[in-house]
């Protein structure tokens, strides 16, 4: 049992040093955020849920560095894989619309950047 709860500290301590290494944020910042997101995803409407032995990513600007908040894994690749560009994402939703059935194309997409969608 000691092993076991000497190795869950190293691995907690690994964790904080590197909240500060990669993101410039203390354990206290990291908790208090996790804290206000009631330890859930940042995404309103992500439904996924992440293990208790798992921390939420820091999801962060990958051009000034800032914390943008607490995404879990699913979220946080997804925004990795449109490498954080706005205009992928809308192409992304303007895709889905075309193609879900629905009468209303690319309006979602369209309240996001002002534009009208044919």
């Amino acid at each position: 049992m000691a092993i076991e709860s000497n190795r869950r500290m190293a691995v907690v301590s690994t964790f904080e040093g590197g909240l500060k290494r990669k993101y410039n944020i203390n354990p206290d910042d990291y908790y208090a955020k996790l804290s206000a997101q009631n330890s859930k995803c940042a995404i309103p409407s992500c439904k996924n849920t992440t293990r208790p032995d798992r921390a939420l990513s820091v999801d962060h600007n990958h051009s000034t560095g800032a914390v943008r908040g607490l995404l879990c894994s699913n979220c946080n690749a997804a925004l990795g894989l449109v490498d954080d560009k706005i205009e992928m994402l809308i192409d992304l939703i303007d895709y889905l619309n075309m193609h879900d059935g629905t009468s209303h194309g690319g309006f979602v997409a369209s309240i996001y950047t002002g534009n009208q969608l044919n």
